[in-house]
């Protein structure tokens, strides 16, 4: 009978699959396959359109100077300077394009998948190891492979450090493991805010590893302490978030931190279906077959536990702290979800070699899937005349930041020339329950600041006492729409958008339906709607020709 991929696994030490690696050719086979099909995944994927995060990276990333740079951070940005260091080194070198500034992000996505690899080859063996690595692939968080900001940072910080904790851990000759602690922790320390929980995991671990030996590890522990340093960066960082209000439908909750572990699984949970029907239909009887047992100590479970309750952990913070939860702040408990998912269904399922591979396979069509499907449904550069040509004597008024900053990037100077962004605080709290863009992010103090935002941004009462009639960019319940009609103004639908909006699931940029009471408030149309068969990339659906009444 043939023995399962585990049982393989288990009759190799760590120290000698590591001295084997040069000579794996399997490994390196896979890991060529695996290039070849992340580059070609980049290709389409990378195409995307920039959007108002990225753009804020881009911007800041440009600044004049690195001492302007940090004073953006610290009064626009709540992230450490890491990734926006990184993408102005990156477009230094291949320009100020998307390319440019995505590459680190590329870059930082691919190395902690190859990282996950080696980890898991050590453990389980390569099979599987492509197995979890193109489950994570086919899943909504290979997003983040190409977008422009730290979450890729974090993923590849994180899974260096567990590589590298493992390796210092397990082998007797470690000074390079124990540099490679230092060095990964502090680079995740000094990624993210919230990266510092995926430390405490490791710190977790470590305490297991003590009361499970009774012998201190006094090197790795200050590889482990000292970088903790770093994290005195995030006290000016987290002033930035003082008195900001977010969307209503972001705040931490236990909802929020269910609807992670369900967005992790829905991403992937028919491929696994297929994958475990075939394992127990199509292959071979495993009856005479003992359960094989992967190579983890308690404190990897205890590691593997910690960093998969962090949504949870997380939410329960930031609920006392009244802030807002996306699943992005936790990436790397979405890694750890699809590789622990690949050793229960490796260890459950009795997987051959064989069938690890086969399973890998089936990630692989659902990856293909994805990325024709953003393919094709991705948001087009609008054509120049969309806009132009709708009353081109008329200003066209934003009510979301983002969308005019976009707009502002992507359109053309006769549309930016006439791009207006109004503010009114009061009906923002009112409408919106937010001071997003006022409060936090302010465009005409990122402007005064030196932020090369095109268009105006002036105040609601005084835009509206020099303009009677306008364009504006905006969706019914929004804040824009719904002061205007208490203050009178008539409303003509003249275009909505088939929308795909090509943000993250999460983002604040696409919020969730409004109830049902904010849009009684909605301004009532009785124009048949002419819709455009492109999608706006942007994220208002409707352009509205306003007529406010006469003095």
């Amino acid at each position: 009978m043939g023995s399962t991929v585990l049982e393989t696994q288990e009759s190799r030490t760590p120290a000698r699959s590591s001295l084997r690696l040069r000579s794996d050719w399997e490994f390196w086979s896979v890991l060529a396959g695996l290039t070849g099909i992340y580059v070609a995944a980049l290709f389409f994927e990378g195409q995307r359109f920039v959007w108002f995060d990225e753009l804020c990276t881009f911007d800041i990333a440009r600044a004049g100077s690195l001492r302007q740079l940090w004073q953006w951070v610290l009064k626009y940005d709540n992230n450490p300077p890491t990734v926006y260091l990184l993408s102005r080194w990156s477009m230094e070198i291949f320009g100020p394009t998307a390319f440019g500034l995505r590459l680190p992000s590329m870059l930082a996505f691919y190395l902690g998948s190859v990282a996950m690899l080696l980890y898991l080859r050590r453990k389980v063996g390569t099979a599987v190891g492509a197995f979890a690595v193109l489950m994570l692939w086919s899943s909504a968080t290979f997003y983040y492979a190409t977008e422009a900001r730290v979450y890729a940072l974090v993923f590849m910080s994180f899974s260096f450090l567990l590589l590298s904790w493992d390796t210092a851990t397990r082998q007797e000759h470690r000074t390079l493991a124990l540099w490679g602690v230092a060095f990964f922790n502090a680079l995740l320390l000094v990624s993210h805010v919230f990266a510092s929980l995926c430390l405490m995991a490791v710190l977790l671990a470590e305490a297991v590893r003590y009361l499970r030996r009774r012998q201190p590890d006094y090197p790795l522990y200050a590889a482990l302490v000292l970088p903790m340093g770093a994290m005195l960066v995030y006290i000016p960082l987290i002033r930035v978030y003082h008195g900001l209000i977010l969307w209503p439908q972001f705040h931490a909750s236990f909802l929020m931190a269910g609807r992670f572990y369900y967005h992790a699984m829905d991403s992937v949970a028919r491929a696994l279906f297929v994958v475990a029907l075939a394992a127990v239909v199509l292959l071979p009887s495993s009856k005479n077959r003992r359960t094989p047992t992967p190579s983890f100590a308690a404190e990897d479970w205890a590691l593997f536990i910690c960093v998969l309750l962090n949504p949870l952990f997380l939410n329960l913070l930031l609920m006392h702290r009244q802030g807002d939860f996306f699943d992005r702040y936790t990436l790397v408990s979405d890694v750890m979800i699809y590789g622990v998912l690949a050793v229960l269904f490796a260890v459950r399922l009795r997987f051959r070699k064989i069938t690890a591979y086969a399973a890998a396979l089936v990630m692989l069509f659902l990856m293909v899937h994805m990325v024709q499907r953003n393919w094709v449904k991705r948001p087009r550069q609008l054509d120049p005349s969309t806009f132009r040509s709708l009353r081109p004597e008329l200003p066209i008024v934003i009510s979301n930041g983002a969308t005019f900053v976009e707009m502002s990037q992507h359109e053309s100077p006769a549309v930016v020339q006439r791009l207006y962004y109004i503010k009114d605080r009061s009906a923002a709290l009112k409408y919106d329950h937010t001071n997003y863009y006022y409060d936090f992010e302010a465009l005409d103090d990122m402007k005064s600041a030196g932020f090369p935002f095109a268009g105006h941004v002036e105040p609601y009462s005084e835009f509206v006492a020099h303009h009677r009639q306008f364009i504006i960019y905006a969706d019914p319940f929004e804040w824009l729409p719904l002061k205007l009609r208490e203050d009178g103004a008539q409303f003509t639908l003249l275009m909505a958008f088939l929308n795909e909006i090509p943000y993250p699931p999460d983002s604040l940029l696409h919020p969730p339906p409004p109830p049902p009471e904010m849009l009684m408030g909605s301004p009532r149309i009785s124009y048949a709607t002419p819709y455009v068969e492109q999608a706006s990339p942007y994220i208002a659906r409707h352009v509205f020709l306003v007529t406010m009444p006469p003095r």
